[in-house]
């Protein structure tokens, strides 16, 4: 049979070649793929709708696509009623000072590998750090719940007035009227917009793009890559400590109160992309102070800002493949490999749905229950 161009030939394309080589730089694959992101906005025709009161009812613009660029931008937003519960947490050396319009600088994007919650870090300046006696520290709202439901509260963002976005909204009517606003808001300069949907339906489609499996591929790759640098870091430094050179690490605990939990049941979405075995060998880094602080580094921002962001992507898509996709039974428009059901590895238990580009490149993906923990609704700290 034959498949869409950017699926058979994907080992033979110039980027999944680098992303399989591991003295490869990723950084430009990474930027090839956040421009995909949020180049996607700006291709957009959304609509708002209204009841016949005249009363805003949202927008089909998704959370996703905006929020990339956001991201992207590290723009400052506000949750105006945003409700934190799940699991939360309170430290004692920390002072919130408000629970309402939670607003900050946006530090990255996220999305649990085995549920469908999604979440934005803030740089969050309704608290204040008490050790260092400023306002602002890292804070992770979700977004949605571990259905991929919106969370409470988190529908409804002000974002800045950037002309480029103000012109998008204010040309498809995707922002809030004057009177869905209170005076505070009305002329703050910004742009406040109700969501629909976090992501659009007819974003499974992707779910059988080359552009997709070859992020799925970049995951990977970057996971294996930021473990090699996590055990560099952790060798080099029992060689500087067994040495005498640096003391061994020893950090204050924090005193953290947490909230009531319970177990809940969830059901979500597995998907691995089976790739040839990586090739070459990572850059090396001396067995020095400087070594170990540059592959610790490397490590931290491949596991704490670029990978994230991957998995925001990915999952956003399995989110919609999830929920639209009638388990890889519609056509999304173009030539796919047939899907392959109840397949198992061998001597695995676990059965997998199957799409085989070639022999070398196969994208698995199950539906499966798990349970997670998840606060009481009167449990969580507030």
């Amino acid at each position: 049979m034959e498949y869409a161009r950017s699926l058979s030939g994907l080992l033979f394309n110039e980027t999944m070649g680098k992303i399989l080589d591991r003295s490869q730089d990723m950084s430009p694959v990474y930027g090839q793929m956040k421009e995909r992101w949020t180049r996607d906005l700006f291709e957009r025709s959304p609509t708002s709708a209204y009841d016949v009161n005249g009363d805003y009812k949202g927008t089909n613009l998704d959370m996703v696509s905006l929020l990339n660029v956001l991201a992207e931008r590290e723009a400052v937003v506000n949750f105006p009623g945003y409700e934190p519960r799940r699991g939360g947490v309170r430290k004692d050396n920390e002072w919130i000072v408000s629970y309402e319009n939670r607003h900050g600088k946006i530090l990255g994007l996220t999305a649990k590998k085995d549920a469908f919650s999604f979440s934005m870090r803030l740089e969050d300046q309704n608290v204040v750090d008490l050790d260092k006696n400023k306002t602002g520290k890292c804070r992770n709202f979700l977004l949605t719940d571990l259905d991929g439901n919106f969370y409470k509260g988190a529908r409804t963002i002000e974002m800045p007035a950037y002309e480029d976005i103000v012109d998008f909204v204010d040309r498809y009517d995707v922002a809030l009227r004057d009177y869905d606003l209170n005076r505070r808001q009305k002329n703050s300069g910004s742009k406040v917009i109700r969501f629909e949907n976090f992501v659009q339906p007819n974003l499974w489609q992707a779910f059988f793009s080359g552009d997709y499996i070859m992020t799925k591929a970049l995951e990977k790759r970057l996971g294996d890559e930021g473990k090699y640098y996590r055990n560099v870091a952790a060798e080099i430094r029992e060689k500087l400590e067994r040495r005498g050179i640096i003391e061994p690490e020893h950090k204050e605990p924090t005193v953290i109160r947490k909230g009531w939990t319970v177990p809940k049941e969830i059901e979500t979405l597995q998907v691995e992309v089976d790739v040839p075995e990586l090739e070459g060998t990572y850059p090396t880094v001396k067995n020095t102070r400087d070594g170990l602080k540059e592959a610790t580094e490397i490590a931290n921002t491949l596991s704490y800002s670029i990978l994230p962001r991957l998995r925001f992507n990915t999952r956003a898509i399995e989110l919609a493949f999830y929920r639209y996709g009638n388990d890889g039974e519609l056509n999304p428009g173009w030539a796919v490999p047939e899907i392959e059901r109840d397949f198992q590895i061998p001597v695995k238990r676990t059965k997998w749905n199957k799409m085989t580009v070639n022999d070398d490149l196969t994208v698995r993906y199950r539906f499966w229950k798990r349970t997670e923990r998840v606060s009481s609704e009167s449990g969580g700290f507030q």
